[in-house]
């Protein structure tokens, strides 16, 4: 009786966690947000690489 108490505790909570864990923002997801929707950093001008075929593209843009 006492292990399925046991085992039913740990599914609960094993449950518990992995819900918490998924409705979670995380630090990446929290950055790009904050990024894509703060107005003094949407004025920053932006860069980006790109691989090509023998070498790389770089290119710029913003708003000035």
């Amino acid at each position: 009786m006492k292990t399925s108490h046991a085992a039913a505790a740990s599914l609960f909570l094993s449950l518990t966690v992995s819900t918490l864990a998924q409705a979670a923002e995380s630090a990446t997801e929290h950055l790009v947000r904050q990024w894509n929707s703060a107005p003094e950093l949407q004025r920053l001008p932006r860069v980006s690489v790109a691989p090509v075929a023998g070498g790389a593209m770089l290119a710029v843009g913003g708003s000035f």
